[in-house]
C-alpha cells in the first residue's frame, strides 16, 4: 500500500536511495549525483515541516482567538 503522507512519502524515498546506495553496481559518480539530490531533498523536507509547524501554530493561535470572542 502506498503511504499517503507526502512527508512520510519523501522520508521514505530518502531512506531508500541511501539503502540503493550500498546495493548497487552504479558508479560512484551515479551515486554521488544521488546522493546530492537526496540531500536536497532532505533539505527540502525540513523547510516543508517547518512551514508546517509554523501553519500549524498559526492555526492554532487563530482558533484559540475565536474561541475566546465566541465565549464573550
Amino acid at each position: 500500500m502506498r503511504e499517503k503522507d507526502p512527508v512520510k512519502r519523501l522520508h521514505n524515498l530518502c531512506d531508500f536511495l541511501e539503502q540503493q546506495k550500498h546495493e548497487s553496481p552504479y558508479s560512484a559518480e551515479s551515486w554521488d549525483e544521488l546522493q546530492a539530490e537526496n540531500d536536497r531533498l532532505r533539505w527540502e523536507l525540513a523547510q516543508c515541516c517547518k512551514q508546517h509547524e509554523q501553519a500549524a501554530s498559526e492555526l492554532w493561535d487563530l482558533k484559540q482567538q475565536l474561541t475566546s470572542l465566541v465565549i464573550k
